[in-house]
């Protein structure tokens, strides 16, 4: 009995440890922050557009970057995964792969060498080409002329007849034309007021549809879904809103005026970017230069907290399957539900 005691205490430790490890993990996942960094500069006098990502977690353990770099000293666009420093994923690898899938060979010609030219005899090629005349020369005087038939009517037969038998079924032929011009008439006339019809129907349909979504839209229960979400979303970014950014933008125009007007469009808007924004105009040469510094950090935690609590809400999905449902099924189930009761 004590050996199974025994058995069960040590399960049971070795349970609760696994347990804490678990737990232990999970709260480094959603209360560690996730930090990124975003870096951006560019020169158009050198053409050189540069741009780098760089995401870490727990000091770094997970290490994440991409980059766009341009120009001559460029390394193209690219990224890189590392783990505990050792790089286990990145661009440069799917290249090299890339590389090995190709083949040494090409597998219709096999090991032959290109350099190697290959000759066709003359007289042979010029076999083939007599050949080819002398069959078409026999095809075309083995061809059948063509002989006229001799049970094909005379043309002037039909013409003395049409002109003796045309008087008689004139008047005849008259009247069928005119009836079906009326009844041809009759037809566009009826299919175009069931055209018609069907046009103001659809437009009826469309405004009571614009009508249903309107209600909807003004309704209390959607506008308090509304202010809910907008104050979930407010809340949400102050959490993973970047703490600090910084932008220097050095710029001119060929026109000293051009440079003043647009200087003074930026300046309108000082109070939204306060100092985190560094203008400097140059009215003797017409430039583009600058950079741009952005960094924060997000924690997991609440991104999960506030999606959980907007999958779970209610009238959230009551509001989305009446939008879903549409005027006519809404209506259906109002009337369904009117029944029951």
């Amino acid at each position: 009995m004590m050996i199974f005691l025994t058995v069960l205490k040590v399960i049971g430790i070795i349970l609760l440890v696994i347990l804490g490890i678990i737990l232990f993990i999970l709260g480094l996942i959603l209360f560690l922050p996730v930090r990124y960094r975003l870096d951006a500069d560019a020169d158009q006098r050198i053409k050189k557009y540069d741009g780098h990502v760089n995401v870490t977690w727990l000091f770094r353990f997970l290490h994440a970057r991409a980059w766009a770099e341009s120009g001559e000293d460029g390394n193209g666009i690219g990224y890189e995964v590392k783990v505990a420093g050792i790089k286990i994923m990145s661009s440069e690898d799917d290249v090299q792969e890339e590389d090995e899938e190709l083949p040494d060979h090409d597998p219709v010609l096999g090991d032959m060498d290109l350099g190697e030219e290959v000759t066709v005899p003359e007289s042979g090629g010029q076999d083939v080409a007599e050949k080819n005349v002398t069959e078409k020369y026999v095809a075309e005087q083995k061809k059948p002329e063509t002989l006229v038939s001799q049970d094909e009517p005379d043309p002037i037969d039909d013409r003395v007849l049409s002109e003796f038998g045309s008087d008689a079924g004139d008047d005849k032929g008259f009247f069928e034309k005119v009836r079906e011009i009326i009844d041809k008439c009759v037809s566009a006339v009826r299919n175009l007021g069931y055209t018609i019809k069907n046009i103001c129907d659809k437009i009826k349909q469309i405004l009571l549809d614009i009508s249903y979504y309107k209600e909807l839209w003004e309704s209390a229960e959607t506008q308090e879904v509304v202010a809910d979400l907008l104050e979930k979303t407010a809340f949400l970014w102050r959490r993973i809103r970047p703490r600090k950014w910084n932008m220097r933008l050095h710029f001119g125009f060929s026109d000293p005026a051009t440079t003043g007007e647009a200087l003074g469009v930026m300046c309108a808007f000082n109070p939204l970017y306060g100092e985190h924004i560094q203008l400097q105009p140059d009215f003797d040469e017409e430039i583009i230069e600058g950079d741009f510094f952005l960094s924060g950090h997000i924690q997991l935690f609440f991104v999960v907290v506030i999606a959980l609590k907007i999958y779970f809400n209610k009238k959230l999905k009551a509001v989305i399957s009446r939008f879903k449902r549409g005027r006519r099924k809404d209506d259906h189930s109002c009337n369904n539900r009117k029944k029951a009761a």
